[in-house]
């Protein structure tokens, strides 16, 4: 049994994915304003962080999945940087750290002890990097994420419209800007990304998506005394060998805790998009990417995806435009590989009315993971 959330425009769900019978049923929907593209679950203190990518609100709730009432002592505040899409816990969850890609900058949010919510300003990151040529979409710097790193002192922040990697440094709670290094080409638009091995107290190596070129690139890591060095080893299209169609545009990654397999999304492919998989080989002095497979998704925009059973069992993916809003993939843990057809789908009419599905065909899921 499975307890999902999922999120779309104006709506936080609640849901049961029971494995046993291979069935979905939607068990609370919270009606939310505006956008909550990404979400964070305090498992410990029982408590869900959501972010408004259209506006500057940020919402706290305490989160019981057991309960008839599972969303309660709303806290909202109106003060986040507008277009936040990521959102990542200090190792003390003292602070909570939150991308904002409309906005060009990383928030600082005062959690201590689960009561407080309030946006450090003065610690207020700026990413003011030189913008990439792909004009439509890199008009300004985005950072699509910020990811701790193992030892719990530094951030990476991929930023799709600068094409650069931040390096933040949290040592004292000053958050400043350690480094910065250029993602090549320019217009490769570096969205997600991964430490490596998981699990590891110090990661070797940092595995990043980027959406515009659709390749993963794997660095290798330096710690030095004030930063990360990153080195470009390898890289990897998330289409294989055939390439990219044109205006593809990748997603999400997610790298499993066996550090064997990764996921990838492919989207905007002008068809159904897919679910790629890549091996992870070690049989040199750095990891490198195979790729294995891509599945479609029966549907388009595949924004987010989850691995069940903390990386171990199948994948739920989320649609943003299809008649199917979620499809869970079957997966071979030992291979990696995913079956072609999805062992279940979810009716977009699950989360949408019909006048909804017509007049704003997007708005299915863009956000998933399991509690």
């Amino acid at each position: 049994m499975a307890k999902l959330l999922i999120a779309r425009p104006g709506h936080v769900y609640l849901a049961t994915y029971d494995t046993a019978f291979n069935s979905f049923a939607v068990d609370f929907d919270l009606a939310i304003p505006g956008c909550p593209s990404w979400l964070a679950v305090d498992k410990e203190r029982s408590l869900v962080y959501i972010v408004d990518e259209d506006s500057s609100k940020f919402h706290r709730f305490h989160l019981d999945p057991s309960s008839a009432t599972p969303f309660t002592q709303q806290l909202t505040v109106d003060t986040a940087s507008p277009g936040a899409v990521y959102l990542a816990f200090s190792q003390d969850k003292r602070r909570l750290l939150g991308a904002a890609f409309g906005s060009s900058t990383v928030d600082v949010w005062d959690i201590s002890n689960g009561e407080k919510l309030e946006r450090l300003q003065e610690k207020t990151v700026k990413s003011d990097g030189t913008t990439g040529p792909v004009s439509h979409i890199q008009d300004a710097p985005h950072p699509h994420q910020v990811l701790l790193d193992p030892t719990g002192r530094f951030y990476l922040v991929p930023d799709l419209g600068s094409d650069e990697i931040l390096v933040i440094d949290s040592k004292d709670d000053a958050f400043t800007v350690a480094s910065r290094l250029a993602v090549a080409p320019p217009g490769s638009g570096p969205r997600h990304g991964a430490f490596y091995p998981v699990g590891a107290s110090v990661a070797t190596h940092y595995i990043l998506l980027c959406e515009l070129t659709n390749t993963v690139v794997v660095y290798a890591l330096e710690y030095t005394d004030d930063t990360i060095k990153l080195r470009k080893v390898s890289e990897e299209g998330t289409f294989g060998p055939g390439g990219p169609p044109v205006g593809a545009r990748a997603g999400h990654l997610e790298l499993l805790p066996d550090s064997k397999h990764l996921y990838v999304t492919n989207r905007l492919t002008g068809a159904d998009d897919s679910i790629a998989c890549m091996r992870i080989s070690t049989d040199g002095e750095h990891p490198t990417l195979e790729f294995e497979q891509a599945i479609t998704t029966l549907g388009v925009l595949p924004r987010m995806f989850c691995v069940l059973d903390a990386g171990k069992g199948d994948i739920v993916v989320a649609n943003e435009k299809s008649d199917w809003a979620l499809v869970v993939m079957a997966r071979d843990e030992a291979s990696g590989r995913l079956r072609d057809v999805p062992k279940l789908r979810v009716l977009m009419s699950e989360f949408m009315s019909d006048d909804e599905m017509k007049e704003h065909p997007g708005n299915g899921p863009k956000f998933v993971t399991q509690l």
